[in-house]
């Protein structure tokens, strides 16, 4: 017990000495700063604003190839992660970093946790970068689910008007995040350039299959090709996808609450059971008597 409270001690100090050395500011000084920069209501809390503020030190030293960092640079803007490249993958350090520091004192108490701490701490580092993706996968996934939408407003504009510009920004009127905001930054770009130019950099933002259809679809308008069977077609199309989305969402459903249903299912039967057998016996009962 007193190894532990040594142990513990000695932990806390060389933290905060840690925290001196690297001049790591106060906490409500970071939590003004962040609130200001940020523009978030969103509480930090304390432990998140010390390593951020180690992590932001320790970006100045992190350098990447071109490609990397700007491959980087698009995934964090894509998935609305305030952070530079640099930042990102520091602070992924250092959480794995702090996680594995935990594996010192344990080597004193319990050794055999020590391997399972370590392999935590890469486990972390890992998931930082699965982060992203996950929130790309969410994000493309909303864009996919209200193509659908765009696609009939463009087939029923095509009756009586060929600009994109316009049904674009029609569209994005009653559309929701984070379709819209793509769809004003290609109609901001459509008004100051090239509008197939603008078209090519919205497929090549958002990155999915069914956004390349309906890109393809909006640069033959502009050419002035007949697209109304195009786009009758892939108006079918999309809404089979859209089904067909719906049906893998309801088979993730996890198995604890399919049998929930059936817990339920059975005890609803269960109570019919009993208010036959109920109504049974009272009839062979009055029958007797």
């Amino acid at each position: 017990m007193i190894k532990v409270i040594f142990l513990a001690l000695l932990f806390s100090g060389l933290f905060f000495i840690a925290l001196d050395v690297f001049k790591v500011p106060y906490i409500k000084s970071s939590k003004s700063v962040r609130s200001v920069s940020q523009k978030q209501n969103k509480k930090i809390s304390a432990l998140d604003l010390y390593l951020g503020s180690i992590s932001e030190r320790l970006a100045k030293h992190i350098h990447i190839n071109e490609f990397k960092w700007e491959e980087l640079y698009e995934n964090l803007h894509a998935a609305e992660i305030n952070l530079t490249p640099e930042q990102f993958r520091a602070n992924a350090i250092v959480k794995s970093v702090f996680t594995g520091i935990f594996a010192i004192p344990f080597i004193f108490i319990f050794p055999l946790l020590v391997p399972v701490i370590l392999i935590g701490s890469i486990l972390i580092y890992r998931s930082e970068g699965k982060r992203i993706t996950a929130k790309l996968a969410l994000r493309r996934e909303k864009i996919e689910a209200a193509l659908p939408g765009f696609v009939s407003t463009v087939e029923k504009t095509l009756k009586h008007s060929r600009d994109v510009l316009y049904m674009i920004e029609s569209f994005a009127m009653q559309a929701e995040d984070p379709l819209k905001q793509e769809l004003l930054i290609t109609a901001a770009d459509m008004r100051s350039g090239n509008q197939e130019t603008a078209i090519t950099r919205l497929e090549s933002r958002v990155v999915s299959p069914q956004m390349s259809d309906v890109c393809r679809g909006l640069i033959g308008i502009i050419r002035g090709d007949e697209t109304s069977v195009y786009w009758a077609s892939l108006g079918l199309k999309f809404s089979d996808e859209n089904r067909q989305r719906l049906k893998r969402r309801a088979q993730k459903v996890p198995k604890k609450v399919r049998w929930l249903s059936v817990a339920l299912l059975v005890c609803f039967m269960l109570i019919y059971v009993v208010v036959i057998i109920s109504q049974i016996a009272g009839s062979v009962t009055v029958l007797f008597s």
